[in-house]
Order: C-alpha cells, then sequence, then structure tokens
C-alpha cells in the first residue's frame, strides 16, 4: 500500500466552519448577480418617478450592500446549524501525488489532483477549490513550522497548475 506524502491531523473549530461557509458564500454568483440587479433596479425605480441621480445611485448602492450583509448573515447561520455534528470533528488527511484522502468519524473519501479547481491559501487556512460551493479546508494549525506550511501551500499550487497546462 502506497503511503502518504504528508499526513496532517486536525480537529475543525467553529471559526473553521464560519470561514469555509462565508468563503464559499462569497464565491457564489448568484449572490453577486441578485444584489447588483435589485440595486440597479431600485436606482432606475427612482430615477424614473423624477427623483435627483445622486440619492438614487446612492440608494441602489444601499441596497446591495444590505441584501450582501443579509446573504452572508443568515447563509452563514442556517449552514452552522446544519453542520454543528463537524465543530470538533477530528479529521485525517493524506497526501499522496496521484490524490488526497480525507477521513474522519462519518466516512472517508478521495479527491483527485485533478478534481481540485483552486488553491488559495489566504488568511489562516488553506482553501482547495472542488467545484461551485464545495472546498477542502486545511488550517494552518495542522503544521506548526512555516517552511513546510509554505513547502505544502507550494506542492498544492504545483499539482493544479500542472493539471491546468
Amino acid at each position: 500500500m502506497e503511503s502518504p506524502l504528508v499526513q496532517l491531523k486536525f480537529r475543525l473549530t467553529w471559526w473553521d466552519l464560519l470561514m469555509a461557509t462565508v468563503r464559499a458564500t462569497l464565491q457564489q454568483k448568484i449572490l453577486w448577480i441578485t444584489a447588483f440587479i435589485l440595486g440597479a433596479f431600485r436606482t432606475g425605480m427612482i430615477l424614473n418617478h423624477g427623483g435627483d441621480p445622486v440619492p438614487a445611485f446612492g440608494s441602489g448602492i444601499w441596497t446591495v450592500l444590505l441584501l450582501l450583509v443579509v446573504y452572508l448573515t443568515v447563509v452563514p447561520a442556517l449552514s452552522l446549524t446544519q453542520q454543528k455534528r463537524m465543530a470538533g470533528l477530528e479529521i485525517t488527511l493524506d497526501i499522496f501525488e496521484t490524490h488526497l484522502r480525507i477521513q474522519h468519524a462519518f466516512g472517508n473519501s478521495e479527491v483527485k489532483w485533478s478534481a481540485i479547481t483552486q488553491v488559495d491559501s489566504s488568511g489562516d487556512a488553506l482553501y482547495l477549490g472542488l467545484g461551485p460551493g464545495k472546498m477542502l479546508m486545511v488550517p494552518r494549525r495542522a503544521i506548526d513550522d512555516p517552511k513546510r506550511w509554505n513547502g505544502l501551500v507550494g506542492f498544492c499550487r504545483g499539482k493544479v497548475a500542472r493539471k491546468s497546462a
């Protein structure tokens, strides 16, 4: 049996789940399209009724911002209530040359490198995009050494870059 290049063990916290949910929510194109269409509609309605362009434009911007705040509050809250069993879950991530293996109390799964669409290491985690609304998050605390962390991020970026080249 093939042994992993790297094995990571970590526990998911509520904060991890919240950050992953907010990040996935922000990547939803329908959120942005809806917010801007409704903001433009509000601006157009004010202008069509003889309103001043500056307040009309400001009202449209406030509409967009309000929708974003509501969406970014409601969706993560609902998602966290459904994911409550995930908080505190210990995850083992085995990284192989050809795939990743994720193991936890609720089951096991494997992800081929070819299925990963995006690698982002902003903030305190590494995010591996698995398609619309799906991602694998590895918290930075899973690796204490900054050099090893940067090596992992570089390895993941290299695997995904080679796939798309």
